[in-house]
């Protein structure tokens, strides 16, 4: 592993020539330039050498008039920046590490750990009252006018502590001498190690506009900005800018080399932020549940009921649920053996009343009826009246889970133009699949008509004589037909185009077939060679005796008697009417007569070559043949094929998936939108009934409730459905658009983003016909039951909507024996594995939820024996993400501690400051006990680095154990 980063405060830096410098800023009198003295070895030819003591000047602020932009590294906060915190420290950075301190003519005062260096500029933050541009002839970039410069400027005596080096490496800081002098060497080989800083001190207040100047720190700085005459004699000038006794009209103008704009937010940082959130246990008897009167629906016929209803009210809960609530002990209304009469009976009647019109009278126009949620994905048209208490059923005549199946509906009707438009997107491959289709499924039409009427119906010779330039592409029992038919009685010639053409109909050859010498016909002319009903005739034999020319090319004209020639090295040819001409002889032959050799003997290879009796050879399957060749040639398989070629469907996980029709594909469109915060924005409540109950800073832990989320989900899909036939979406009516209800984890720590974990349902044409409502979650999922859900409504969320929050093992502490002690408080494990991130993250407004894979048992842990194993538990963390670096002090705190002793330096607050800037002379301390070595040798006051340390805000974390969030 790689060490982790360090970083190190030192109080100041000299470069060059002015660490040659000698005299202490200590108030004796001084000039306005420092000089140092160069020791010069002169060497001479005659002379010899000789010792000179030079006395060089060095730049002072009297010859500074402004500095450039690239200078600054960067200023915090940023331009126009309005959010930054009150209690935070402005500041601004340059790449030049000594650069607060080139000009300053002074060497550092006092010894280590004491030394101290004043900058020779400062950083002003003032209000808009406090100042005021004004345009005077000056050669620097502004000038602005500071109505009371010793109130909106920091302590002049104090500068030395608001300037230092940072350098990312760990130095010893307490011998200042020789870490400044390891930093001077670290940079020579890595320049970019380090930067310098100037802070404000200045106290801020919220809500408020302020203004960020860089200007000299000294009165000759200020005046050569002004373009004044300077007295480079007169020590006076090198006190500060705006400490003058001189209370003459130029004490007020200030030349400014830098500026920028921002404003303070009117929250606080996340550490009195976070230290705000109370934890709260949220109980079922204040908060869950929601009357709603169901005795006037809205139809005078359910006044017409003769059995009353128990209640006329049911408890509506919501998406969360809390924890001392167990849905097994939910009284739910019974949908199960509807007796007569009842609310449910007269509900299921009109809920079936379109079906049964449309069943009974199909020729009547459609009746528009109250819908049924999740028809098309149950395959049901209908509730039947010994319906089990399955998720239809349920979600259909139980009022609460209609009412979310509702809101999903109305939630679709809402975004539907925004739903559609995310539909279309995905559609564009699919049409153009389709229109691919649609031709094929023309081609296909087509073609089985020729097929069947031209080629099907007829004789297993003529499929065979038809089909052969595809003999070779069409198998019968492991072989091709081309094949087969060679190792048969059938010559190949039969199957040649010049055959089929004499044997064609109303040919002079096809016509005299049939006669009472020839008892066969052209359509049965295969089948009687295949049978050797009709016999091929064999070789041509010579008649007895006769000299014919494959026997004379065999006895003289051969290979044999080719091969022994002479060499011919004058052959050449001649035309027939030439006389002929012997050619010599010789070893090799010319070309003309190489060439005459090679084509004779290919002359005689193909006079002597033996061809097969055409008689031999076994008798071919013709039925069978010509059921492959029709099987094979069959349009709606090879239609099909070229389909599967030319489109390509994958499945969801990316493999391809065979063509079995020609059928137009239905797509289902995946709209991936949490939806929880639409559930939200139609009704909070819904999500958890009494929300706004909530306590304000609060975190607190919840449950889900399943058959909520479903019967929403479900009345989205649903409604989505009926959207996407209107618009005339290719897609059936049993499709899962939407599966979301938490938003995923959109950070770094997420341990899902894109999966079925973030899945709350599974597809609804998957829904088990006889599960219940709330059993529906995907396999690969979270069980709901298992979930707990943190809650967490406070101005933290609004101000940090990228705090990382995630769930830390505990464990206890051990005593002398090693066995817990339980007398003491819990501590975060160390253990690898102790940390569990969200499954999911939804924000709305200043209201978090974190979902987390943890059980509310496992989450309180077990501090009994009697109970079983002691289980530390859970604890639930709210921590800063680390960023850019910051400074400034806390806030929050009524009083200051007795004697302004703090429990850390990170616990230094603003109450202890008594002024508008903080002061190096107050007295403030931490409590040194349990502290670190370098922790208890911070002193305040003492130089630019401690202050530094002090004044670094380091990133907070704070821990709840769930002992506190569950009842």
């Amino acid at each position: 592993m790689s060490e982790p980063a360090k970083y190190s405060f030192l109080p100041y830096l000299r470069k060059g020539l002015t660490t040659f410098l000698t005299t202490q800023d200590n108030g004796s009198p001084v000039t306005a330039r420092s000089s140092v003295t160069i020791k010069l070895n002169i060497q001479g030819n005659k002379e010899g050498n000789a010792f000179v003591d030079k006395d060089v000047e060095l730049y002072s602020p009297a010859e500074v008039v402004g500095i450039n932009p690239n200078a600054v590294l960067r200023a915090e906060p940023h331009d126009g920046s309005s959010d930054f915190l009150a209690n935070y420290l402005p500041f601004i950075e340059f790449y030049e590490e000594d650069f607060p301190w080139a000009y300053n003519p002074f060497a550092p005062s006092g010894s280590d750990p004491d030394k101290k260096l004043r900058p020779w500029v400062t950083l002003a933050v003032l209000e808009a009252k406090e100042f005021k541009h004004i345009t005077i002839p000056s050669p620097a970039m502004g000038v602005i006018e500071i109505q009371d410069p010793s109130a909106s400027l920091p302590h002049p005596e104090q500068l030395w502590a608001w300037a230092h080096v940072h350098a990312n490496h760990d130095f010893n800081q307490a011998q200042i001498s020789n870490s400044i002098q390891s930093l001077d060497e670290l940079l020579q080989t890595s320049p970019n190690k380090a930067v310098s800083r100037i802070l404000c001190p200045r106290k801020l207040e919220k809500d408020t506009s302020y203004y960020a100047f860089l200007i000299p720190a000294y009165e000759h700085g200020r005046r050569a900005g002004l373009g004044i005459s300077l007295d480079l004699n007169n020590h006076k000038s090198l006190t500060p800018s705006w400490d003058e006794t001189d209370t003459t009209t130029l004490d007020i103008e200030f030349p400014i080399y830098y500026e920028w704009y921002f404003k303070t937010s009117e929250h606080g940082d996340f550490e009195s932020l976070v230290e705000e959130i109370k934890p709260v246990v949220l109980e079922g008897d204040s908060m869950g549940f929601q009357k709603v009167d169901i005795q006037e629906p809205g139809d005078s016929e359910f006044y017409a009921i003769t059995e009353p209803l128990d209640s006329p009210t049911v408890d509506l809960g919501g998406v969360l649920r809390t924890l001392d609530y167990e849905p097994s002990e939910d009284e739910s209304w019974s949908v199960e053996n509807i007796a007569s009469g009842t609310y449910l009976e007269l509900l299921r009647e009109k809920l079936n009343y379109a079906y049964e019109i449309q069943k009974n009278r199909p020729n009547e126009d459609p009746i528009i009826s109250p819908p049924l949620y999740g028809r098309w994905h149950a395959k049901k048209g209908k509730i039947s009246a010994d319906a089990e208490d399955d998720w239809f059923t349920r979600v259909n005549l139980d009022p609460r889970f209609r009412i979310f199946a509702s809101a999903g509906a109305e939630v679709v009707k809402k975004n539907q133009e925004a739903f559609m438009a995310l539909c279309w997107l995905q559609i564009d491959k699919v049409n153009e699949a389709n229109k691919i289709l649609r031709q094929l499924k023309l081609a296909e039409r087509a073609t089985v008509s020729t097929y069947e009427r031209c080629f099907a119906n007829q004789s297993d010779d003529n499929i065979v004589l038809l089909s052969t330039s595809l003999h070779d592409l069409i198998l019968n029992q492991g072989l091709t037909v081309h094949a087969k038919i060679d190792e048969s009685h059938i010559p190949n010639g039969i199957m040649s185009g010049a055959f089929r053409k004499l044997i064609r109909q109303n040919g002079s050859f096809a016509n005299a077939l049939g006669t009472s010498s020839l008892a066969f016909t052209a359509d049965n002319l295969i089948s009687n060679i295949n049978n050797q009903v009709v016999i091929v005739a064999n070789d041509y034999a010579a008649p007895s005796g006769a000299y014919y020319l494959s026997t004379s090319v065999q006895n003289t004209f051969n290979q044999t008697w080719l091969t022994a020639q002479p060499g011919r090295n004058n052959f050449y040819l001649t035309n027939p009417s030439l006389n002929f001409y012997q050619p010599g002889t010789g070893s090799l032959h010319t070309l003309v007569a190489h060439n005459f050799m090679t084509a004779s003997v290919n002359t005689v290879d193909n006079l002597t070559m033996s061809y097969a009796n055409p008689g031999q050879g076994t008798t071919l399957d013709l039925s069978g043949s010509a059921t492959a060749i029709i099987a094979q040639l069959d349009p709606t398989l090879t239609i099909q094929t070229i389909a599967s070629g030319t489109v390509r469907r994958v499945n969801n996980l990316g493999q391809p998936v065979l063509i079995i029709s020609l059928n137009e594909i239905m797509a289902t469109p995946k709209i991936e939108l949490p939806m929880s915060g639409y559930l939200y924005d139609y009704s909070p409540d819904l999500l958890i009934p009494g929300i706004n109950s909530i306590p304000q800073n609060s975190v607190s832990t919840l449950g889900i409730d399943q058959r909520y989320v479903e019967a929403y989900m479900l009345g989205l899909n649903h409604e989505m459905m009926r959207e996407l036939l209107w618009r005339g979406y290719p897609t059936d009516q049993r499709g899962t658009v939407f599966s979301r209800f938490w938003s995923s984890p959109v950070s770094s720590f997420a341990e899902v983003s894109e999966s079925d974990k973030a899945r709350v349902i599974k597809n609804i044409h998957q829904w088990g016909d006889t599960t219940g409502l709330g059993g529906n979650f995907p396999a690969n999922g979270s069980n709901p039951d298992s979930l707990i859900i943190l809650v967490v409504r406070a101005e933290l969320i609004k101000k940090y909507p990228n705090a990382f929050i995630y769930a830390h093992k505990a464990e206890f502490e051990l005593d002398e024996q090693s066995e817990p002690d339980l007398t003491k408080k819990r501590k975060l494990s160390q253990q690898s594995e102790a940390v569990k991130l969200p499954i999911f993250i939804t924000q709305m407004a200043d209201l978090a939820f974190f979902g987390f894979n943890i059980t509310p048992n496992a989450a309180k842990g077990n501090l009994s024996a009697a109970l079983g194993d002691l289980e530390p538990g859970w604890f639930f963390v709210f921590k800063e993400m680390t960023g850019e670096i910051n400074f400034g002090l806390d806030v929050g705190l009524d009083d200051p501690p007795f004697g302004n002793e703090y429990e850390s330096w990170n616990d230094v607050d603003w109450v202890s400051i008594q002024e508008d800037f903080i002061n190096t002379e107050t007295n403030v301390s931490v409590d040194s006990l349990g502290q670190p070595n370098y922790v208890q040798q911070i002193i305040w006051g003492r130089n630019a680095s401690e202050m530094a340390f002090i004044t670094y805000r380091q990133p907070t974390m704070v821990a709840y154990h769930s002992i506190n969030l569950i009842p």
